[in-house]
C-alpha cells in the first residue's frame, strides 16, 4: 500500500494544482539541489504560473536534502505520480527536471522511474557521481548517507546512480542540459561535457546550452526562459 495518496499529496510534495483551471494534461517533476528541500513552505513561482497556464502540474517532491535519487526517492516520486494519476483519473506525460544534485536526480529518475518521462532537463547536473564523491569536501558524506544502505559495496551503489555510468540504460527521450561556464561546484568538463558527448555518440536527442559568466545553477533570464519553454514544449 502506498504511503502517498490522492488525499495527502501535499504532505509529500509542493504542487501548483490550485493555479490550474480545468484538468491538467501533464506533470513536471522538479528535483532540488543538495541541502535544499527541508522546508515544505514553497511559494508559487513564475514557473508555477507558466505551467498552470499550459495546464501542466508543476511538482516539487519533498525527497530529502541528501538523497541523490536513491531507491527511497524513486519510490516516493513514483507514489506521488500514482496519487496524481488516480486523483485525475488518467496517466499523464511526465517531465523529469532539476538542478545540480537535482539534475542528477532528473537523469536517474528517467532511468529508474515507474513512468518514463517524455523529456528530461537538467541545470548544472552532477553526471559523474564517482568523480563527485571526492570533488568537494562536502559530497562524500552526503553520497554515503543516500547510498550507504544498499547492502552492496558503496562504489557499486554509486555507479548505479551515476548518469555517466548508466548512459546505455537511459531512455531514448528528449534531453536538455544547461551548464554555466563559471561553475566552481560541479566542473562542466568532468560532468556535462563528457555526458553530452557520450549521449550523442549513442544517438540520443540531447541539447547542451552553455551560459557564460554565470556561477553554479545561475541561469540568465534568457537561458531560464529557454529552459522552461523547452520543458513545456516537449512534455
Amino acid at each position: 500500500m502506498n504511503a502517498v495518496t490522492k488525499e495527502n499529496i501535499k504532505k509529500f510534495a509542493y504542487t501548483n494544482e490550485e493555479l490550474i483551471n480545468g484538468e491538467p494534461k501533464a506533470v513536471i517533476f522538479e528535483f532540488h539541489g543538495l541541502n535544499d528541500g527541508i522546508s515544505t513552505n514553497i511559494p508559487h513561482s513564475s514557473f508555477s504560473h507558466l505551467s498552470a497556464e499550459n495546464s501542466v502540474l508543476y511538482v516539487r517532491p519533498f525527497y530529502g536534502p541528501w538523497n541523490w535519487m536513491n531507491r527511497a526517492s524513486v519510490r516516493l516520486v513514483d507514489e506521488i505520480a500514482d496519487a496524481l494519476f488516480e486523483k485525475y483519473g488518467k496517466i499523464m506525460p511526465v517531465a523529469s527536471t532539476g538542478l545540480s544534485m537535482g539534475g542528477l536526480s532528473a537523469l536517474i529518475y528517467s532511468r529508474y522511474g515507474k513512468y518514463t518521462p517524455t523529456v528530461c532537463a537538467a541545470i548544472c547536473p552532477v553526471c559523474d557521481l564517482v568523480y563527485h564523491y571526492n570533488e568537494r569536501e562536502d559530497t562524500a558524506r552526503t553520497i554515503y548517507s543516500a547510498l550507504g544502505g544498499y547492502e552492496i559495496p558503496l562504489d557499486e551503489a554509486i555507479v548505479l546512480n551515476s548518469p555517466l555510468h548508466q548512459l546505455e540504460n537511459l531512455p531514448d527521450i528528449k534531453y536538455l542540459i544547461a551548464s554555466t561556464l563559471c561553475d566552481d561546484e560541479v566542473d562542466i568538463t568532468k560532468h556535462s561535457d563528457i555526458f553530452v558527448e557520450k549521449m550523442k555518440e549513442l544517438g540520443r536527442d540531447i541539447e547542451h546550452i552553455k551560459i557564460p559568466d554565470q556561477g553554479h545553477c545561475s541561469l540568465t533570464k534568457e537561458a531560464a526562459g529557454y529552459y522552461k519553454n523547452f520543458i513545456i514544449k516537449n512534455i
